[in-house]
Parts: C-alpha cells; structure tokens; sequence
C-alpha cells in the first residue's frame, strides 16, 4: 500500500512539476542558463570603453542593399571569430551584426566596446566622437587613443557597439578628405540596432559546457521533485505573511 501511494504521490508530483514549468530549483537553473547566453557573453570583458583597430572594407552589395562594410577582430572570445558590421547607405534601414570566420582586407577603422550595455567607465574616446558637438577632424579622436598616423586615410571609419542582452546598439561616424586638412564630417543616428534573432544580428552562441548545463537541469529536477512538499510549505507560508501583512515581503 506505502509503494502504490508513493507511486501516486510521484506521478501527481511529476504532472504538476511539468505543467507548471519546473519549480524552484528548475526554474533558476533555467534562468542562469539564459544569463549566459546574453550577447554579452560572446565579447570580451572589460570594465571601461576599449577601443579596437578593424578594417573598413568599402560599400558592398549585402541584403539586396548598399551597405558599408566593417570586420573587427579580438571582439569575441575565442579564436577565429571575425565581427561584421553592415551599415546601410539609406538612412531608414537597420545595421547588420554578423559574426564570420573569414578575415578581410581594407583600410584602417575603428570601434568602441561597450561590453555591459551601459555608459559606464573611461569614456574619453567616445565623448570625444559622439559627444553633441560633431567632431570635425579625426585627428582629435586619434589623438586621444595616442595613436600616430601620417596619412589618415581620405575615408576613415569610427563605430561604437553598446552591447546589451538581446540587442546591439550600432553608433557610426565617418569623416571624408575634401583637402589637405579639411574633412566633412558626418554622425550618423544614434537610433540605430541590431536585434538577435531577428536576422540582422547573428552571433554564434558558444556552447559552453552544455553537457554541463544538461547535467544541471536534470540535478535540479530531482531536486524539485524530492523537496516538493518543502517547497509548497514555504510557499503557502509566504503567502500566508503576506495576506496577513497586507504586502510584500521584504
């Protein structure tokens, strides 16, 4: 009789656990999951805006569009793992983000990381770029990075990337050689994204330790399931103080 109830008791507990999702221990294994797959997590990590040397292509025909093309090494972890960037030459379109293992050639560009989707850090390079004010001469941008160019190149390239959960924020300046000295400079929007899973935006997502992962979802499902009852007395306890309080409960 003990074993027949036992059995019952699992099955309830079991349709229960899968209707609702996984219970406690499921749940934030399922949410830490998800923390590590976040954009983020493909670059590198750094604390403040780095900047990083790339290669300006040229305009290439990408999406049955006019795109300006960009490749930035040693921005995601890992060897091997080229960042384009395609930025359309109409004003209403979206930017491309996409991750390739093919190395370009092209003229010399730039970019600032924001790693952590927040203006946070030293942020001297790209106040200096898209500040209010546009920068008319590059060389005041390289200055502030203390690098040294004879020739500037007549088309020179700055992008900056804030790089959030989901999306990528793709901010870009160009400035054009008119004469010796003189430049026209352009910012273009700031409004500008590149949305994962969505197609403009394709960074592989590194599996790491997915045996791992798959470990920790069965682990934390045994767990739930033991430790069911537990968890229900907690819960109708909370909601009890709570009723009881008339409000959260810090």
């Amino acid at each position: 009789m003990f074993l027949i109830l036992l059995s019952i008791y699992f099955v309830i507990i079991i349709i229960i656990y899968f209707a609702m999702g996984g219970f406690y221990f499921s749940r934030n294994a399922n949410k830490q999951q998800g923390y590590d797959k976040r954009l983020s997590n493909e670059f590198v990590s750094v604390n403040s805006n780095q900047v990083y040397t790339g290669t300006y292509t040229g305009i290439t025909d990408f999406m049955g569009q006019k795109q300006y093309q960009f490749q930035f090494p040693e921005l995601l972890i890992g060897s091997n793992r080229y960042l384009n960037i395609y930025y359309s030459l109409k004003d209403e379109e979206s930017p491309y983000v996409i991750e390739s293992s093919e190395k370009l050639n092209g003229n010399t560009a730039y970019l600032i990381l924001n790693p952590f989707g927040y203006y946070g850090g030293n942020n001297v390079s790209f106040d200096k770029v898209f500040s209010q004010d546009t920068l008319m001469n590059p060389k005041g941008f390289l200055d502030t990075i203390n690098e040294k160019i004879d020739d500037i190149p007549d088309t020179l390239f700055i992008s900056a990337l804030t790089v959030m959960e989901k999306d990528i924020q793709v901010q870009m300046m160009m400035w054009t050689k008119e004469g010796d000295s003189k430049y026209n400079a352009k910012r273009f929007s700031d409004l500008k994204y590149a949305w994962a899973n969505t197609g403009n935006c394709k960074i592989n997502q590194v599996q790491r330790n997915s045996s791992g992962n798959g470990l920790n979802k069965v682990v934390a499902g045994l767990i739930d399931i033991i430790t069911a009852p537990i968890q229900g007395i907690v819960i109708s306890v909370y909601l009890l103080v709570v009723i009881l309080l008339g409000g959260g409960v810090k």
